[in-house]
This record gives C-alpha cells, sequence and structure tokens, in this order.
C-alpha cells in the first residue's frame, strides 16, 4: 500500500478533470480526493503501488478536455481515506 500526492498542471480546471480521475481512481479500487488548487488539481491516491501508478499515467495522458503539461508526485503518509471523493 503506498499513498501519493500527485500535482497536475496544465489545462485541468473547469473541464471535468477531477470527475475523470474520481472515476478512474474508483474503477483502480483507490481512495484519497482530487481538489482544485490555484494553478493545478492536487490528487491524493492510496492503494496498490500498481494502481496507483496506473493512476498517474492515465493523469499523464489527461482526458480528452485537457491539456496536461507537468505532473509531480510526492510519496506521502498512508492516510484514513475511505473512498475516493472530489474536495471543493
Amino acid at each position: 500500500m503506498i499513498c501519493k500526492k500527485i500535482i497536475v498542471k496544465g489545462e485541468v480546471q473547469g473541464v471535468g478533470f477531477r470527475y475523470f480521475i474520481k472515476k478512474e481512481a474508483e474503477r483502480l479500487g483507490i481512495k484519497g480526493y482530487a481538489m482544485n488548487k490555484n494553478e493545478f488539481v492536487e490528487i491524493v491516491a492510496q492503494g496498490e503501488a500498481k494502481q496507483v501508478e496506473e493512476l498517474i499515467r492515465i493523469c499523464e495522458a489527461g482526458s480528452r478536455f485537457t491539456n496536461v503539461t507537468d505532473i509531480e508526485t510526492i510519496e506521502i503518509k498512508i492516510g484514513d481515506y475511505k473512498e475516493f471523493v472530489i474536495k471543493h
């Protein structure tokens, strides 16, 4: 089990990106959240390493509505996430 914070930069706000990531995270069995920040989307993804890495690849590819320009990942402490949610 790992937990990573993923910072996704580019045209990722106001285009349904967080909802796209939520659907993919749930499909992969990942817990955590997606949240808009000033100039990026912050994602916390907790689950099996293989699934978290797959979600990172999905973030890099983006959805058909997004233009991802940069991704940063940071391993963080395991949290007490029960599901994957969108924070406002």
